[in-house]
């Protein structure tokens, strides 16, 4: 158990490091499992996940899990815990995930006067997909593929997973310098202005091109920018003024674009988000 925990801290320690860097989004996820282990079923049960990302496509996962089932006088319980290194594609509106976790699995049973119980190594890669239901709530379904070995003996398995994931996170760093984007209420630095090719009317502050309005049908609107929104990149190039969007659009090879930016949320302000669309 002790190696276990000095494995789960060695894999954590990312985690610290990333908030002290403001990095953008940290993932936290409830939802339901059905598990089959050590050939029990327990056909529903809890999974708890929090992924603190160190760039847009790689983090660091800790994941729990466990549930019960009562039969024929018997209970079996599991419990699941472990951390490991995630791959996420972010996308729009679906963004497919790959982990590997590394941990423990702790099984007990009891029945008719008699317990007993055993923790063995866990290794469990797997993977899913988030669908979005809005900028930080989105739909989880995922699998993986447990497997423990104690005593030179292996138990496998499965899991399926449904449930929510809420997006949330600090200030995306800025794209030279290495330091971070604010994200309290922009300052006006120049007149307003539209951006046709975008299909925003905003105007320039320290920390990229703020939306007043959005043209419907437009690129923008096909992204869900909207007025408060805060456009501070576009393929990777700084923009603060209408004219560095229509350049940055200009210089795209392809018609597609990706666009960061910061979005105005109520409840925790203004928030870093990526999105692509094709603007030709």
């Amino acid at each position: 158990m002790r190696e276990i925990a000095s494995a789960l801290l060695f894999l954590l320690l990312p985690v610290t490091a990333s908030l002290a860097q403001d990095k953008p989004v940290a993932e936290v996820t409830g939802a339901y499992q059905f598990s089959r282990f050590y050939g029990v079923n327990v056909p529903l049960g809890w999974d708890a996940s929090v992924n603190i990302p160190a760039n847009d496509w790689f983090g660091v996962v800790g994941n729990f899990g466990g549930g019960t089932k009562s039969e024929s006088g018997v209970t079996a319980t599991l419990l699941t815990f472990g951390g490991g290194p995630q791959f996420t594609l972010r996308t729009h509106n679906v963004e497919p995930y790959f982990r590997l976790v590394f941990g423990g699995a702790h099984i007990t049973g009891s029945g008719y006067g008699i317990s007993a119980g055993t923790t063995a190594f866990l290794i469990a890669p797997g993977g899913g997909a988030d669908f979005r239901i809005s900028d930080h709530v989105w739909l989880r379904l995922g699998a993986s593929y447990p497997l423990a070995r104690k005593y030179g003996v292996t138990a496998d398995g499965i899991q399926t997973v449904v449930g929510i994931t809420y997006k949330f996170g600090g200030t995306r760093q800025a794209g030279s310098g290495g330091k971070s984007r604010a994200t309290s209420a922009p300052t006006q630095t120049e007149p307003a202005s539209e951006a046709a090719l975008l299909g925003v009317s905003g105007y320039a502050t320290e920390a990229g091109f703020k939306i007043t309005s959005v043209r419907a049908g437009s690129p923008a609107a096909k992204i869900f920018l909207k007025p408060e929104d805060v456009v501070s990149q576009i393929d990777g190039r700084e923009v603060h003024s209408s004219r560095d969007i229509e350049a940055a659009i200009a210089a795209s090879a392809s018609g597609t674009i990706k666009v960061s930016c910061l979005i105005h949320t109520a409840v925790l302000g203004m928030m870093p988000s990526e999105r692509e669309v094709k603007v030709r």
